[in-house]
């Protein structure tokens, strides 16, 4: 199995993703995606952006994406939100550990969870940006 290259996650080939990825597939591209044009068009018309920018666009907003993950499956959002109760109708906000797994945790390439003490998780990110 190859893996993506950058031309891929820019043109959308999916052609080698497995079925079960493909979510996180399309969830990563669109970050990536909008990364690009939120560099682009900060830059001002200058050619000031660089990948290491756009990486690191991408790394921060996708650690912050993970992070509030990590926080439905920790507490309960609801009761840290400031507002009342009877705000909070439908769905329930909570993630499970093992939903948190499926979605971030994939070959613990962008997030991992250790688990292994008895009733206490700790979740660490994985993405990091270095020299380019």
């Amino acid at each position: 199995h190859a893996h993506p290259v950058p031309a891929d996650l820019l043109l959308d080939r999916q052609h080698r993703m497995p079925a079960h990825l493909l979510l996180l597939w399309t969830h990563t591209r669109l970050l990536l995606l909008s990364c690009l044009w939120d560099i682009r068009c900060s830059s001002g018309g200058q050619p000031a952006h660089t990948a290491v920018a756009v990486t690191s666009c991408f790394v921060q907003r996708l650690k912050q994406q993970v992070s509030r993950d990590w926080m439905r499956v920790t507490t309960d959002v609801r009761w840290s939100a400031g507002v009342p109760a009877s705000w909070f109708r439908g769905r329930d906000p909570q993630m499970t550990l093992e939903e948190f797994k499926a979605k971030w945790c994939v070959g613990n390439v962008i997030a991992s969870v250790d688990d292994s003490q008895q009733g206490s998780a700790v979740m660490a990110f994985r993405l990091s940006v270095g020299q380019v």
